[in-house]
């Protein structure tokens, strides 16, 4: 826990009703160990004080190793996109008439939108911050994306709905009132806790999972979306339900 990264600041000061939001990051005991640096990102937003009101939250892990060496700045631009795609979508969540209708919006235009994004603020970042001579011995390819490679989860609280979408390994947890937790994003088998999907990858828009939540129908207390460090350091199983508890 000794080296934590400040989350972005909020895009706005809008608040939702019954909604608070808390992020934080932390380096693990493990990555401490081996003297590798912290490479998780979180943020949070809302808008907006005079209109319809929306809070969105993304979590982003940077894979790390060798092929991925700037992966703790991909997690950022991960967070970044997300953040702002979602205060672009959010009035037309709220006003979705079926999960079904929102599924396919995120589908079909928030989920290869966030992708794109991600990937253009890759390159900028690229333009302005050269690859030095240690970095250009560790690439491996032609697809600059690559060393950047980072996990994403995205949560967007526009009532009456909660929209998800993931990609890579983590949890999102949602608690209902009595304190019963689920997984309502759907799992992905590929994710065996050696391997994980991620932005970088060439088919990442086919890697999201999406979930959407009817909140009158399901009343959540507390949404948790966690990078895989926080599950893997649980010890019971499943320990989403202890911990939502």
């Amino acid at each position: 826990m000794s080296e934590t990264r400040r989350v972005p600041d909020r895009l706005s000061d809008g608040e939702v009703p019954g909604w608070r939001a808390l992020t934080a990051v932390a380096r693990g005991a493990a990555h401490e160990l081996a003297g590798r640096p912290l490479q998780d990102a979180a943020g949070s937003a809302a808008y907006p004080a005079d209109g319809p009101r929306w809070l969105a939250v993304t979590v982003a892990d940077g894979h790390g190793g060798r092929p991925h060496f700037r992966s703790a700045r991909g997690s950022e631009l991960a967070v970044d996109a997300g953040l702002r795609l979602a205060r672009e979508m959010a009035a037309r969540f709220a006003a979705g008439e079926s999960a079904r209708e929102l599924r396919s919006a995120v589908r079909e235009e928030l989920v290869p939108e966030l992708i794109g994004r991600w990937r253009r603020s890759v390159e900028r970042d690229l333009s302005e911050h050269p690859w030095n001579s240690q970095e250009q011995q560790l690439l491996s390819g032609d697809d600059v994306t690559v060393p950047y490679g980072s996990t994403l989860l995205l949560a967007v609280v526009a009532a009456p709905w909660l929209v998800l979408c993931q990609i890579g390994d983590g949890d999102v947890v949602m608690v209902g009132a009595d304190g019963t937790a689920s997984l309502p994003v759907p799992g992905d088998p590929r994710l065996d806790g050696n391997s994980t999907t991620s932005l970088c990858q060439p088919d990442a828009a086919d890697a999201f999972r999406l979930a959407v939540v009817d909140l009158a129908a399901s009343q959540p207390a507390a949404l948790l979306l966690a990078t895989d460090g926080f599950g893997n350091a649980q010890t019971a199983d499943p320990w989403y339900q202890l911990v939502g508890a």
